[in-house]
Formats: structure tokens, sequence, C-alpha cells
């Protein structure tokens, strides 16, 4: 019989009981193993907040599955959720295809453990942000506003600066002189006086 590997992730509501939600893992468990799959992680995530709401819940209890099995499980899987009122939502993935259960058992371990360690460092990176948020009280960095008369004034002021900074780039700069000796007319004038002008 061909196997493949699978994950599922199906969300319950929040408000229900301990003996409910377990109620609800002992189906899914019996679902998978009854049509001759392995189940090879399990965990339970608890209540997190959802991305949206969905049928009027803003919080979800989150369960992580991972198993092995026929094409016959995933379809008995949605049969369950939609007789199942009090899920939510779900989810199931095919990760690999004609599977064998024996070498993905020890896979499986190790990847449970590396979503359990990004859920917990998810879960902290959540707390610290909404502290951070609640914590903070000072002022925010934004430049003072302006008056309608001060940014009149500035732009007034940019306006006359404007003309003046192109005459004097369209002023002809100096040329340089080789000749040492010659010097240039007004270069140092001389009052005329009296006896000059005899």
């Amino acid at each position: 019989m061909i196997v493949h590997e699978y994950e599922t992730i199906y969300i319950s509501r929040p408000e229900l009981p301990g003996e409910e939600q377990e109620r609800l893992g002992d189906r899914f468990r019996s679902a998978i193993e009854g049509q001759s799959g392995t189940i090879l992680s399990e965990a339970v995530w608890g209540n997190r907040k959802l991305a949206y709401p969905i049928k009027k819940h803003n919080m979800g209890h989150y369960t992580y599955v991972n198993f092995v099995g026929s094409n016959a499980v995933p379809i008995e899987l949605e049969r369950i959720v939609r007789l199942e009122e009090n899920l939510i939502r779900f989810m199931t993935v095919r990760l690999v295809e004609n599977a064998d259960a024996e070498t993905l058992k020890a896979g499986a371990e190790q990847r449970a453990a590396n979503i359990a360690d990004r859920l917990a460092q998810a879960n902290e990176d959540e707390r610290g942000m909404s502290s951070s948020r609640l914590e903070y009280k000072g002022p925010r960095a934004e430049p003072p506003a302006e008056s309608p008369a001060e940014g009149a004034k500035a732009e007034a002021e940019e306006a006359k600066a404007a003309p003046e900074a192109e005459e004097k780039e369209a002023a002809p700069a100096p040329e340089a002189n080789d000749d040492a000796s010659a010097a240039p007319e007004d270069a140092n004038p001389t009052p005329e006086t009296d006896d000059d002008a005899e």
C-alpha cells in the first residue's frame, strides 16, 4: 500500500474545556489509525490569537498532528471536521509522497521539536512587542509643525534667494592673466588731484 506523510493543524473553539479538547484529539487519532495510518508526532499549541476573526472567534486552540497514511486518511479527517461543530478551521498538507513510516519517525520528532521552538520564540517576540508598545510613553519623534505664517515666510525667503543664486551662477568669472606686469585698469584707482589736471 502506498502511504504519504501528512501534517494537519486544526483549530478548535478556545472556550472548550480540557476534556472536550481531549475528545477531539482522540477522535482525530482514531480516524488516522482506523485508516491504517501511523501518528509520527503530535503537539498541542494551545490558545493563540487568530490573524482574523473566524466564525466570530478572535482566539483559537491549535493542535498539530504529523502522520503517515493513505489518501483515504485526509478524506476521513475532512469528514470529521465537517461534522464537528467545535472545530473552527483545519488544514492538511502532504509533505512526502511514497513515504516509509520507520525512517520518517525519527525525522518527525526532530521536526516537531523545531516547530515547538519556533512557536515558543514567536510567543516571546509577541509578548516583547506588546509589552514594549505598552511601556513606551515618551513623545514621538516628529518635527514641530509650522504655523501657516512661518511656512509662507520661509517660502518667500527661498524665492528671494533663488534669483540671487542664479545671478551668481550667470556672472562670468574673471580670466587669469599670464602677464603679471599688466595691471588691470581699475585695480588701483588713484584719486585725481589739481596738480594732475594741469
